[in-house]
């Protein structure tokens, strides 16, 4: 008998865009939410709803200053594969789901 695999994608909704950007120095896991830190002329974790532009595309990792790795810039997301700094499920607000489609990021609900 044929092995089955199945697709386990929980991040991805949809059709997206992606980048390949400069972070700031932090660990990042799939799926946690950026703003752009124009001071720094790089990316990092958000700060608040209203800053949402961004999600981490990569795979849990450690980054120094200035290291890149993808991010999706547009396109659909799915609220259950969003996550925080600590990799725990990101509870999605109105407001984030705002913020975050005026960024070209449309989050889907459940």
């Amino acid at each position: 008998m044929a092995e089955v695999t199945y697709n386990t994608e929980n991040l991805i909704a949809g059709a997206i865009q992606t980048q390949q950007v400069k972070f700031a120095a932090d660990t990042y896991y799939r799926g946690m939410p950026l703003e752009y830190d124009a001071g720094n002329d790089r990316w990092k974790y958000y700060t608040a709803d209203a800053k949402f532009a961004a999600v981490f595309l990569g795979e849990e990792v450690t980054l120094t200053d200035n290291e890149y790795d993808a991010i999706i810039i547009g396109g659909a997301v799915s609220e259950v594969g969003l996550v925080d700094n600590s990799n725990a499920a990101l509870t999605v607000t109105e407001d984030m789901i705002a913020a975050a489609a005026a960024n070209g990021i449309y989050i889907k609900r459940k």
